[in-house]
């Protein structure tokens, strides 16, 4: 056990021993969607689950979904190799096995096509969001392709009774002159027009700098962004129990680095213009005891690369998704929830390389799910869902969970789920074919990645605390990667197509914590043990710290309207492979946070604060990282309701 997490068991555990006999829940009784797709007690949920309320979100100086769930149970970073960019791995599956929904709809994969891209983290203002459900484990069965690890779904608000709002300003700096520093403005208004009519604005724009590499100022460290975020939502109830919804999102996103190519002159300025939109139609209603719910969207996601000093930019790219989907609910025999539903989606790609200019893969799906109370105390969900892929053809995706709650105050839960990720066009596209320094060309016999996750865990809590322990077993096969198939030996130009060929385990054990010290003291914690091995080449996983935790502690003085917030962040050593397979030892590194608001009157707070405190540089522990964290930052901001 390393050394780091002593003191914090041992005061979990002096803390936890006197308050056993407490009772009734607290924060279980929040009603969350993810898990089934219909409402439930997230104590009921049949799934590993982790919940971030709108509060928490505004605790913190956070400008995107990487930022706001960075800290929770199960996810950690990795690297993509350019302008220090990060992605999430959530239970140590690669970023594009995550699937991120708002409001249950499908995101555009960036990660998933685009090379070395972070692109998917800035989707939706983050003052309209209302909270963000994270699901630990595979849910193909409700969602399909891209649920292979898990699924963020990012809740936004409803429309209130009456109009309110609110405005955020906030800047921050760093504490040395290479760059990095930050100014950022949100606001959200929202309420009725009239009895029937619903209006929901949002925007926001954040300005990032460029931050210089420590010992060259000529070259990035970490690039700099400037992102303007749009939302509109209109919302029509022509009569009780059934709602339409039309919606626009919109983000003009630019990102700048200056950089050069294998460490040698030229140097230039690389930049992205990155535009997003997505246009969306809803419907629901309720008839009776039977629920039904109606989407179709689409997104459009624009790539255009520009380089200074003559240099060629990358090829301009372009991404389409086209979705119709829909769902309905209805009890049976007074003790199951059926929900019915499918989805048909078109995936578009247009690359340059691609035989005439771009290449469409149809998707189309079906499944089925019952919730079954077995008895007053035992909670059974199954489900299946079968997806169709115009390229690879069929996959069929199971799921069985189990909820059985021993008392009021201790639940064990457990179930086994079936993920996959399908190919990306590219990968699985006869007529695709990039050429450069090597080429790269796809394989029509590729198939899609799959998972077969087993999961039990036993959750304890009364009305201050709660603790919870889960451990997960995931077998993931045919995950793709590039092999060389032709020039196998020169230095440069040799040409690779895609395969599937690896097989991995990853099994770990998460802890989480919450304990209500005092009225006004919050301690909460949570840890995670990674084994990942790659089966295939029997060794571990790379870019997978086996050891990651975080501590919050919270103060409350509500005689003065002061909270405080002391935060932690523990990443553990994780290991790379040079070319020749070589093991390269990454060590591990602490980042502590504090952050303080103040409530000036009944609209208006204040906050400030400092990330890194200890000015943490990853360059100084190792040049391997494939991404940077930020220095040292110190921040301040206000918020105004209305």
């Amino acid at each position: 056990m390393p050394k780091y997490l002593a003191p914090f068991i041992l005061l979990s555990t002096i803390m936890i021993a006197p308050v056993m006999a407490a009772e009734e829940p607290q924060k279980l009784d929040q009603v969350v969607v993810t898990a089934t797709r219909t409402e439930a007690l997230l104590k009921d949920s049949p799934a590993s689950m982790t919940v971030i309320t709108r509060e928490e979100l505004q605790q913190r100086p956070i400008e995107n979904i990487l930022e706001a769930v960075r800290e929770s149970t199960g996810i950690t970073l990795s690297g993509r190799g350019v302008g220090s960019r990060g992605v999430i791995s959530l239970r140590g599956m690669q970023s594009h096995q995550t699937l991120i929904l708002i409001d249950g709809k499908r995101t555009t994969a960036t990660d998933n096509i685009l090379g070395h891209s972070n692109f998917q983290y800035n989707q939706v203002p983050i003052e309209a969001i209302e909270r963000i459900e994270i699901v630990r484990g595979p849910l193909s069965a409700l969602y399909g392709s891209e649920a292979l690890g898990g699924v963020i779904n990012i809740i936004t608000r409803a429309v209130p009774e009456k109009w309110s709002g609110s405005i955020r300003a906030q800047g921050g700096i760093r504490d040395d002159s290479q760059g990095g520093d930050e100014a950022s403005v949100g606001v959200y208004a929202s309420g009725p027009l009239g009895d029937k009519v619903g209006l929901t604005v949002s925007a926001s724009y954040l300005d990032k700098e460029k931050t210089e590499l420590n010992d060259n100022a000529l070259i990035s460290e970490i690039e700099g962004q400037d992102v303007t975020q749009y939302l509109a939502r209109l919302t029509l109830t022509p009569w009780e129990g059934h709602r339409f919804e039309a919606e626009i999102a919109k983000v003009d996103e630019d990102r700048a680095r200056d950089t050069n190519s294998r460490g040698k002159p030229p140097f230039y300025e690389s930049s992205y213009d990155l535009d997003r939109s997505h246009y969306a139609l809803g419907y629901d209603g309720t008839f009776g005891s039977t629920l039904l719910h109606l989407n179709y969207y689409q997104s459009d996601f624009d790539q255009v690369n520009h380089r200074t000093n003559g240099v060629s930019p990358t090829v301009t790219q372009k991404l389409e998704d086209r979705i119709v989907d829909g769902h309905v609910s209805f009890p049976l025999l007074g003790k199951q929830l059926i929900t019915l539903g499918g989805e048909y989606r078109t995936e578009g790609l247009k690359h340059p390389s691609i035989a005439g200019g771009k290449k469409e893969i149809t998707y189309k799906a079906l499944f089925i799910q019952d919730e079954i109370d077995l008895a007053d105390n035992l909670l059974l969900t199954l489900g299946l869902r079968g997806d169709n892929h115009e390229e690879f053809g069929s996959e069929t995706s199971p799921r069985a969970y189990l909820v059985y709650h021993l008392n009021d105050n201790l639940s064990l839960k457990g179930g086994y789920g079936h993920g996959f990720k399908a190919p990306t066009i590219k990968q699985v596209s006869p007529e695709y074919r990039f050429n450069g320094h090597h080429n790269f060309v796809g394989n029509p016999d590729v198939g899609p990645e799959t998972s077969d996750n087993y999961e039990i865990a036993a959750l304890w809590h009364n009305q201050r605390h709660q603790v919870g322990v889960t451990y997960f077993y995931n077998d993931i096969e045919d995950l793709i990667k590039t092999s060389c198939i032709t020039n196998c030996k020169a230095r440069f130009g040799r040409t690779f197509h895609f395969e599937n060929v690896n097989e991995v385990r990853i099994q770990g054990l998460e802890t989480e914590i919450g304990l209500a010290l005092t009225n006004n003291l919050d301690f909460n914690f949570n840890h995670t043990y990674l084994d990942a091995k790659d089966q295939t080449a029997d060794r571990r996983l790379a870019d997978r710290p086996r050891h990651s935790a975080n501590v919050r502690l919270n103060m409350q003085l509500p005689q003065w309207g002061v909270n405080t917030a002391l935060r932690a962040e523990y990443i553990g050593s994780q290991v790379q492979y040079s070319r020749k397979g070589e093991t390269i030892d990454i060590p591990n590194y602490t980042l502590w946070h504090f952050s303080v608001s103040k409530v000036l009157s009944q609209n208006f707070t204040l906050r400030a604060g400092v990330d890194n405190i200890g000015d943490v540089d990853l360059s100084d522990k190792s040049d391997n990282f494939f991404y940077a964290e930020r220095g040292r930052f110190y921040y301040m901001g206000l918020n105004a309701q209305f």
